[in-house]
């Protein structure tokens, strides 16, 4: 990954794979949690990732092991892509797109909005 992602929070969204990658920055953005929420918001055409705790039903568990080695985790769900795909209409169902977050103040929450992406092309990209 070019070390300009590095430093702000970002996800990949992969048709190809069936998934979204939540970069490791995103994690340190956020405090480095355990459990997080994935929120969609289809009218201001974001996606949210809050910290969150084991006692919500809703959160999702990122695993020991990616806090312990290098890996970026990733959520595999076909239903939850086509539903950003939906709420884009610019998006090529057949390309990956990485979309750069903006933390908030008191780093409880990444805010990723689909106006802010880069066409994902391997080596090369391309803004929107």
């Amino acid at each position: 990954m070019p070390r300009r992602y590095l430093k702000n929070p970002t996800i990949l969204v992969d048709p190809g794979m069936r998934r979204i990658r939540i970069y490791k920055c995103v994690l340190h953005a956020l405090g480095n949690p355990t459990h997080i929420l994935l929120i969609i918001d289809p009218y201001k055409r974001a996606i949210k990732i809050r910290r969150s705790e084991q006692s919500d039903p809703r959160a999702y568990h990122l695993a020991r092991t990616l806090h312990d080695n290098n890996r970026s985790p990733e959520i595999f769900s076909k239903s939850l892509l086509r539903s950003l795909y939906m709420m884009n209409e610019r998006w090529d169902k057949n390309q990956s797109y990485r979309i750069n977050g903006k933390a908030s103040a008191d780093g409880s929450e990444v805010t990723f909005n689909f106006e802010d992406y880069t066409l994902f092309l391997g080596e090369q990209e391309w803004q929107s």
